[in-house]
């Protein structure tokens, strides 16, 4: 690991998710060291982080009043997202920014360490993750 262990390790491609509550009006602010391995038959797609709107809550509706919800889906909910640039086996720090609007609603996100490279020889590994 980076600089303290434990990590986090997705062999294969997959997704390591985080629920993270935001209070209406403040600002989100997420980083994380990351490494990864393409395998001999995948493809060499780097590690990255996605923020979401969380999937049925009312933040992730178009409309918010009592009435009618309308939820986003797919790729709707995707808020911002960050991809490493580094070589393989190297470590790199992503980061993600979001200010939430000022409004009466406070948010969910979720937050997504994604490794995109299939096969069982290729791995991500995220490291010293940090969410203020």
């Amino acid at each position: 690991y980076q600089s303290s262990g434990p990590g986090i390790e997705i062999r294969g491609e997959g997704v390591q998710i985080f629920d993270v509550p935001v209070p209406s009006g403040s600002a989100l602010s997420i980083s994380v060291s990351t490494k990864w391995k393409s395998g001999a038959t995948a493809e060499s797609k780097r590690p990255g982080m996605i923020l979401n709107y969380k999937n049925g809550f009312y933040s992730s509706s178009i409309h918010t009043g009592d009435s009618f919800q309308n939820y986003f889906t797919g790729s709707q909910l995707t808020v911002t997202s960050s991809y490493a640039t580094a070589a393989e086996n190297t470590w790199q720090t992503i980061e993600l920014t979001r200010s939430v609007q000022d409004s009466v609603n406070n948010q969910i996100y979720t937050i997504q360490l994604q490794n995109q490279n299939s096969g069982s020889d290729s791995w991500a590994i995220f490291s010293d993750l940090e969410i203020s």
